[in-house]
Formats: C-alpha cells, structure tokens, sequence
C-alpha cells in the first residue's frame, strides 16, 4: 500500500513537473511574435508567415496579424492564401482599405474586372478620396481599355481644385511607399497612358500630355517611370 501511495505521489509530481514547464498561451504568443520580428527584420517572410499562423491558432482576434500576414502571403507570391487571409480581414473591418484593394487586384488576376471595380466604388462611395477612382483608371489603362479610361480622366479632371488637391499613389521604386500626386496630374498621366494603348496609339499626342502633366508635377514618379519607357527607350 505504502509502495502504491508513493508511486502515485511520484506520478503526480511528474504531472505537475510537466505542467509547469510548459509555457502560458500569452508565453507563447509572446515567443511567436519575438521570433516574427526577428524574421521580418531578416526579410524572411517565409518563416516569418509561420509564426504569425501559429499566433493566429492560438488567438484568432487579432485583426492586424491577420493583415500583415495577408500582405506577408502578396510577397510569397501566395494570391490564393492572400485571398483568404484578405477575406476574413474584412469580415472583422469591412472598410480595411488596403485589404479591400488587395482583393480587387485578385479579382482583376481572376480576369473578373468588375468585382474589382465595384470594391473601388464602394471605397471611394465610403471615402470620396480619387485615389480609388485612379486605381480604377490605372487599370483600364494596363487592360488597354482606352475609352473606360479617358472616362475616368474626365471623372478625375472634374474633382473640385484638382490642380492643388493630392491623392496617394504608389511609388514605382518602392512599391510597399506611395507620394502625393496633384489630381490633375494624375488625370493628365492616365490620359497620356491611354493615347499609348490600343492598335493606333498616337505617340505624339501623350507625350504633348505627359508634358503638361510633367509641368503641373515635376516629381510625379510613375508619370516619369512612363516617359522613360515609352519616348526614350531605344534612342
């Protein structure tokens, strides 16, 4: 009996031995996000999105882990996984405007343009910031879509003192940072980009408007990004 009694106190004390050495839930989640951001500071997001995933199993209320790691899966090339991550963002945060601008550009790689477009329209209905009408004419302009496109410059050229106002567009020497661009001149770049679309563009005619544009903006990186490609490459 003695022998039982103290095989049990022993097994007990196993139990709790045990017990104790494993770590809290806050311990671990604590652990998770150290070893996070260690790996974002080492640019290893692979590792980086599988700490994040394991925060999330063990606390799934954190809207801005869910966030990050929809963008983190952007960077790895993983639309499907950005999607999804994307989706249970803005069930939480309806009006996340980088994750509702996430998923229209995944629509738009879907090939379902307006999906897309009607996530821009719901975010500029919300925000009245042309950023989003921009968005829609950027892409138009990519899809060649000349006359959808010269539709949003008359929408972006009507913006009460658009020749003073900005909106945030993204830089193309780093993408993940954006500069402020005066609406007009936004305007003029797409409109300039839809003359060099199509089967018949009319060279002549956007580089008169990139001009304007220039002139209105000197700093404006993407319409410089454009001129660089289309008038002075291969002279």
């Amino acid at each position: 009996m003695k022998k039982a009694l103290n095989a049990f106190i022993y097994a007990s004390l196993i139990v709790v031995t045990m017990s104790s050495c494993k770590p809290s839930a806050d311990q671990q989640k604590i652990d998770l996000i150290r070893k996070y951001d260690r790996m974002i500071k080492l640019k290893d997001y692979g590792n980086a999105t599988l700490y994040l995933q394991e925060y999330l199993m063990l606390d799934s209320t954190k809207v801005e882990y869910m966030d990050s790691l929809a963008r983190h899966f952007v960077v790895l090339d993983n639309v499907f996984a950005a999607e999804e991550m994307a989706k249970r963002v803005i069930e939480k945060d309806p009006f996340n405007e980088d994750m509702q601008t996430l998923l229209a550009q995944v629509d738009f790689q879907k090939g379902d343009l307006l999906t897309g477009m009607a996530r821009f329209d719901k975010l500029f209905e919300k925000t009245k910031d042309y950023k989003f009408i921009f968005k829609k004419g950027y892409i138009y302009a990519q899809a060649q879509q000349v006359n959808k496109t010269l539709e949003i410059v008359e929408q972006l050229l009507a913006a009460p003192d658009g020749d003073l106002k900005t909106i945030d567009i993204q830089l193309v020497s780093n993408p993940g940072s954006e500069q402020k661009v005066k609406i007009k001149a936004a305007a003029l770049f797409l409109k300039a980009y839809a003359y060099l679309a199509g089967q018949n563009p009319d060279t002549k005619k956007a580089y008169g408007i990139m001009q304007e544009c220039l002139a209105l903006q000197n700093d404006f990186e993407m319409a410089r990004a454009l001129v660089q490609q289309a008038f002075t490459q291969g002279k």
